[in-house]
């Protein structure tokens, strides 16, 4: 744009001097100079009117490509130097934005497109037996004893308590607080982990020799412990459920630094997210989706949101018959 404006007043300073010189030289007689100069102030308008409708151009095609919400558009409007490609530059990445915007907002609607076809389906088939119950009950009262009554106050109680958690498991979802960052000890941190793997190692009837934990020395996270308990806590409560029952069952935290930040690894050779689900990997972080039987789906979409509020994301690394790895990742 610089380059623009300077070539701009350059024309116009130009045709004032030659249109000054011009009519000087026709007031003094010398009409021959005087035509040529007149010529040459052409030469002048014709470069400034070639500037201007080169911007008019370029303003036309980025307002029609706007209009029409064509997120592909590039402006091209000549090689390297020329004095509208400042410009030029600036539109696309103006465009850029425009697209990651509209991008995020497309992810959004689906995620909560989503999320609103999962809880109708769920609340339907929750409440649906519930309500054909108490009309039942409702209508041939007198043909329930104490014993079908007892059983059907145990369905609904059952059906209530899974709305219940459904509603819970999307209410973590949607109210996850802002991270209160403090500089962490990784190794006193992966110390509590441990605790809590330890828990969870004896529900699943596993030897606490199963979960092996390794973090570098010295090593410090700048986090919110008890959100980043979570998410770490989830990944090791799956990694441990998929080696229940292998024969020699494994499971490795690593927590080191990587990429600038910092990279918390869960390793397990449980049978691997594309076995277990047979549906590939696309869906594991979408909320709801599960492949293990009374699971909530809401685990590793809860722990990817968990990483992202501290800067960083959660990813499968790989997945086979043979176990998974996942990365979680923090800003340092």
């Amino acid at each position: 744009m610089k380059r623009f404006c300077l070539k701009w007043w350059l024309f116009w300073g130009a045709g004032l001097c030659v249109a000054a010189a011009s009519v000087l030289c026709f007031v003094k007689g010398h009409w021959p100079w005087g035509v040529l100069l007149l010529i040459l102030l052409g030469f002048v308008a014709a470069g400034q009117w070639r500037l201007v409708m080169r911007l008019a151009n370029l303003m036309k095609v980025y307002v029609a490509g706007l209009e029409v919400n064509d997120h592909t558009m590039c402006v091209d409007i000549g090689g390297e130097g020329s004095e509208l490609r400042g410009m030029s530059d600036s539109m696309n990445r103006l465009t850029e934005i425009y697209r990651s915007s509209n991008m995020e907002l497309e992810t959004r609607k689906l995620y909560y497109d989503r999320i609103l076809r999962v809880m109708t389906h769920e609340m339907r088939n929750s409440i649906t037996p519930v309500i054909a119950l108490a009309q039942d009950m409702k209508k041939r009262g007198d043909k329930y004893d104490a014993d079908s009554a007892s059983e059907a106050l145990e369905v609904i109680l059952s059906q209530s308590c899974g709305i219940k958690r459904f509603l819970d498991s999307y209410y973590q979802l949607t109210h996850l607080p802002d991270p209160k960052l403090e500089m962490l000890d990784a190794s006193g941190f992966f110390d509590r982990m441990k605790c809590v793997g330890s828990v969870e190692c004896k529900r699943l009837e596993l030897g606490e020799d199963v979960l092996e934990i390794s973090v570098a020395n010295g090593l410090r996270m700048n986090a919110d412990e008890d959100l980043l308990a979570r998410a770490v806590g989830n990944l090791v409560k799956n990694a441990l459920e998929a080696v229940a029952g292998k024969e020699s069952p494994e499971v490795r935290i690593m927590a080191a630094h990587v990429d600038g930040g910092i990279g918390i690894t869960i390793t397990d050779n449980g049978c691997g997210f594309a076995s277990g689900g047979g549906e590939g990997t696309d869906m594991l972080f979408q909320p709801f989706y599960t492949t293990k039987a009374g699971g909530t789906g809401v685990g590793l979409c809860l722990s990817r949101q968990i990483a992202r509020l501290h800067g960083g994301d959660l990813r499968l690394l790989n997945t086979s018959g043979n176990g998974s790895t996942m990365l979680l990742t923090i800003k340092a």
